[in-house]
């Protein structure tokens, strides 16, 4: 899941990423101590065994040797390497706490899985940057598509592009027929009939009830424009306007 959210979720709608990113988040806080586990522990350390019974149980039950801080409340004889201490103080609890840590942190193990674990973050960021650069290339050639076939219909001839800035170059001889020309093109598409572009029955009878029997009626309009039209939606609009592209 982690991977998915980095990588952009483009097969998932909005709610479908949300929910995802609440569950990795509540999976994390839970498991994170485990994330990296390809094996049973080698030793369970309990703080308090009368607490942690369920715990010392299922170890018990899986093979694993338990180690507890055992107070004066609690049976030793449920734990293999019972600790007298007190397990209600918070400066014993500290104390031990600290030595596992110091125990642990010497092992090969340990410096494997901190190792594992920056190679993950290392990945999800990698993932995470290919789906910006490749977000920020897809918009770049929209942006360019739509400037081109802006030109297009003003019956224009692009020519070379610097900064952002199309230039159009053309012969003083042939602009009056360029412009006819271009005209005449944006004319012929203008009067094509509604029913050529396939909109199917519930959008041509939509656009007909106000009037528009032919692109010229759809061309200029925004989305929200058409979907005040009664009997449009957000799905049918966004289909019109990809049929007149």
């Amino acid at each position: 899941m982690e991977e998915s959210l980095a990588s952009g979720s483009k097969e998932l709608v909005k709610k479908e990423i949300l929910m995802m990113e609440r569950e990795v988040q509540r999976m994390n806080k839970i498991y994170e101590g485990i994330k990296f586990m390809d094996r049973l522990p080698a030793l369970m350390i309990v703080v308090d065994s009368r607490v942690e019974k369920n715990a010392i149980n299922e170890a018990r039950i899986s093979g694993v040797p338990t180690v507890a801080l055992v107070d004066t409340n609690c049976d030793p004889d449920i734990v293999d390497y019972p600790i007298p201490a007190n397990d209600d103080s918070l400066k014993s609890i500290s104390l031990y706490v600290d030595l596992f840590g110091k125990a642990v942190k010497k092992g090969k193990k340990s410096e494997g899985l901190i190792a594992l674990r920056k190679n993950h973050k290392a990945n999800l960021k990698n993932l995470h940057d290919q789906y910006i650069t490749e977000k920020e290339r897809q918009e770049r050639i929209e942006e360019e598509d739509r400037i081109r076939m802006k030109i297009l219909r003003e019956g224009r001839t692009s020519g070379k592009k610097s900064t952002g800035v199309v230039r159009v170059v053309k012969k003083k001889k042939n602009i009056e027929e360029d412009i006819k020309a271009a005209e005449a093109v944006k004319a012929k598409t203008d009067s094509k009939n509604i029913e050529e572009l396939g909109l199917g029955a519930r959008a041509e009878n939509s656009l007909k009830g106000v009037g528009i029997t032919t692109l010229e009626g759809i061309v200029g309009k925004s989305k929200e424009d058409l979907m005040d039209i009664k009997g449009i939606g957000e799905k049918v609009a966004e289909s019109i306007l990809k049929a007149i592209k």
